[in-house]
């Protein structure tokens, strides 16, 4: 889930946070064992004290959050785009929070909006295939390929391309490439840039499959062919390459 997986960085974050805390504390009582100066050692009190009541603060939003990782979703829970918006009262977010935020409003089908956190993502993790990979889905914006024009097809298929050279291991990048070259190039009797749909097919079969992802790709992309269609669904049924 988007959320879960924001609230996941955040807490990475403040653990991270945490350490660095820690590490100043124990310097700073280092220094205050060590120091003769009344005015000095007096300082390095009130440090430690504010210190300590920073490390305090961070522990409880760790609980907080470590508590709502392990607890299911409660009525009245906050979106993942109010918790975006407090993530950002806190500090700049990262490329994951984006990424994040793209993958739920591309569940919801704000395709927009989800390319928008997408490009913004890809900005900031420019190598992470699977950024590339979903931004090429909420590019077609629910829309079958074959209904979109050659200018909007080669930013899609750029896309998906992009995930395939940084990551070959998931099936379902070949999946999306092979569906593009399908239903725009072959049905518009169009000559199909190689690998053809067959060729990705092919080696689809020999890569992971990640049901989740699979389930998204076909809601998230209007697809009539049964034939494509089976194909995909033929490897869903596969479990030696699941992981």
């Amino acid at each position: 889930m988007p959320l879960a997986r924001l609230q996941q960085h955040r807490l990475n974050q403040l653990e991270a946070q945490l350490q660095t805390l820690n590490t100043k504390i124990s310097r700073l009582r280092q220094a205050y064992a060590i120091e003769a100066g009344v005015a000095v050692k007096f300082q390095l009190e009130q440090e430690i004290q504010q210190a300590e009541q920073d490390r305090e603060d961070l522990e409880q939003q760790m609980d907080r959050l470590e508590r709502e990782l392990t607890q299911p979703p409660e009525v009245g829970q906050p979106s993942p785009q109010a918790y975006f918006d407090y993530y950002q009262t806190t500090q700049p977010p990262d490329g994951s929070a984006f990424y994040a935020l793209g993958c739920f409003y591309l569940k919801l089908q704000q395709y927009d909006r989800a390319v928008s956190a997408f490009t913004t993502a890809l900005k900031l993790l420019p190598k992470e295939a699977e950024i590339y990979y979903y931004q090429a889905l909420a590019l077609i914006g629910g829309k079958r390929p074959k209904s979109l024009n050659l200018k909007t097809i080669k930013v899609i298929e750029q896309a998906a391309i992009m995930a395939i050279q940084l990551d070959d291991r998931p099936a379902h990048y070949y999946y999306l490439l092979a569906i593009l070259r399908f239903d725009y190039y072959c049905l518009n009797r169009l000559m199909v840039p190689s690998p053809n749909p067959g060729e990705l097919l092919q080696r689809a079969a020999q890569k992971a499959y990640h049901p989740e992802a699979v389930e998204l790709l076909l809601q998230s992309v209007i697809l009539r062919d049964q034939r494509l269609l089976k194909a995909i669904k033929r490897e869903k049924r596969q479990t030696g390459n699941e992981i």
